[in-house]
């Protein structure tokens, strides 16, 4: 992926603000990046966590996604049928990992990755390791106003939002759901009900962003 040079600087300048030295005085700044579902949101936090790393400073990208509940947990709190939505979540766990995160203790933080093959979150998947000084994490929900959420942006040293127009995300979307395993109308189906709800949503949020992207 090709990246706009001044995305690249200016998410190097952030992780620079904050990067460990010897003394460990400093700490891992923490870049948001939200935008809707299929934005491309974890395409552009990888390339950009591989252009601050070769440019000198390690990054690593975390997916929001890690952090889904469990299809158990999900099922008994009657979620199954909006998991991806806002209260499907463990929106108390990402807030501890960022703040474990950004605790300049010199000790590696373990996060949570998402299965596309189980359909399920798998603890301590993500290292980040004491010499990181960029961590990206990326979801839709960064920039929520509403509850927990907001604890969660206050603990991001800034929020970009990536700007992707429904239609391409739509077909992103269902392409997606088709290759993990749904049948082609049950995927335009969970598309244009649960995925465009949560796209419109995502793009209310944008107002808390820092910065817009357009790719």
């Amino acid at each position: 992926m090709s990246l706009p040079d001044a995305l690249v600087a200016d998410a190097l300048a952030l992780a620079r603000t904050h990067a460990p030295d010897a003394a460990t005085t400093s700490r891992t700044a923490v870049l948001g990046l939200a935008g809707g579902p299929g934005s491309g949101k974890s395409t552009l936090a990888t390339a950009l966590a591989a252009a601050v790393t070769t440019s000198g400073v390690e990054a690593v990208a975390l997916p929001m996604d890690g952090f889904h509940l469990s299809n158990a947990e999900l099922e008994r709190r009657h979620l199954a049928d909006r998991k991806g939505s806002p209260e499907t979540f463990d929106c108390e766990g990402l807030a501890a990992i960022l703040d474990a995160i950004r605790q300049p203790s010199g000790a590696a933080v373990w996060a949570p990755a998402y299965s596309r093959e189980l359909h399920e979150p798998v603890r301590s998947a993500i290292e980040v390791g004491p010499r990181v000084g960029l961590v990206i994490v990326e979801g839709n929900w960064l920039g929520l106003d509403a509850g927990e959420w907001l604890g969660v942006r206050a603990r991001l040293d800034a929020l970009w939002f990536l700007d992707v127009p429904w239609e391409v995300c739509r077909e992103r979307l269902v392409t997606r759901r088709v290759a993990t395993g749904r049948e082609d109308v049950a995927a335009r189906t969970w598309v244009d009900s649960v995925d465009a709800e949560n796209y419109w949503l995502a793009q209310n949020s944008s107002r808390l962003a820092d910065r817009l992207i357009t790719l």
